[in-house]
Parts: structure tokens; C-alpha cells; sequence
């Protein structure tokens, strides 16, 4: 008798932690519901040639080159903003260069300095090339406003 009721204490203990468990899913999978607007301000545009380029990426895409949500807005010294509308709920990185000269493609001093401005969610910068899609990762959970700032690797051209 003794044997059941140990036996029937653990089953309801694994049972109560499997609710808990599901709970603990439920919720996740809540703050992943719905559409929400991204508004991202890139400060230190150092010039009002050409476009700043940017891509939204979801986990899962190849962060930062190929993205599905792309938008281009025309340069303006001091800053740009870019307004994703209806963006549905999820984890993301953003990515963005200042095309100067509008040949749509980042340009390289030696082939390895990009001369033009670089921006990313979270201003993390990678050490040789782009940061990571886990480095730049935040969270679309509710409509959202982020400043980013544009980073000139090298200042003598521009």
C-alpha cells in the first residue's frame, strides 16, 4: 500500500510539472502574437549623398544578406529613419549601410575597410565583418522605436 501511494505522489508530481511546463510555453509562444510597428532612427549620417539601405531579418534568414524585408530611405545628413509597418511578432536583427555614391553595394578601401557608414540593431559591430544575427537579436514583442548609429570605419573618404 505503501508502494502505490509513493508511486501515485510521483505521477502527480510529473503531472503538476508538466503543467507548469506547458504554462511556461504557453506564455513564450504569447509574446510571439500579433503585428507591430518597427520605427528605427539611424543617427550620424555624415552626408546627404545617396541611400541608406537597410534589411530586417528573422532568425533563420542569412543575416545581414539576405533578408525579405528591405527598405531604402534617401540620405539626409544627421539622420534617417526607417518605419516597418505591421511587422509581425518574432526575434530580428537589423542591418543598414549608407550608399554614398548609389551603386548598391558597400565599398572597400583595400578591399577591406568598407568606406561607407555601417549601422546595426543593438550598435554591435563585428570584428572582421558583420556582427552575428545573435549579436544584433532583439525581440519584436510590441510596437518599438530603436536608434541605431551609423559607424564610419574609415574617415577619410566620404
Amino acid at each position: 500500500m505503501v508502494k502505490s501511494r509513493v508511486i501515485a505522489i510521483t505521477l502527480g508530481a510529473v503531472a503538476a510539472l508538466s503543467l507548469v511546463g506547458c504554462g511556461d510555453n504557453a506564455s513564450q509562444e504569447a509574446q510571439y502574437t500579433g503585428q507591430h510597428d518597427l520605427k528605427i532612427v539611424a543617427t550620424g549620417i555624415r552626408s546627404s549623398g545617396g541611400y541608406v539601405r537597410g534589411v530586417l531579418c528573422s532568425e533563420g534568414e542569412g543575416y545581414p544578406n539576405q533578408c525579405a524585408i528591405t527598405q531604402d530611405v534617401e540620405a539626409k545628413e544627421g539622420q534617417v529613419v526607417w518605419e516597418f509597418k505591421s511587422v509581425p511578432a518574432g526575434k530580428y536583427a537589423f542591418a543598414a549601410y549608407h550608399d554614398e555614391n548609389n551603386d548598391k553595394k558597400i565599398n572597400f578601401v583595400d578591399g577591406r575597410m568598407p568606406s561607407e557608414g555601417l549601422m546595426f540593431s543593438n550598435n554591435v559591430m563585428g570584428r572582421s565583418g558583420p556582427p552575428n544575427f545573435n549579436q544584433s537579436a532583439f525581440e519584436l514583442i510590441k510596437s518599438t522605436k530603436m536608434v541605431v548609429q551609423a559607424k564610419y570605419l574609415n574617415q577619410n573618404s566620404g
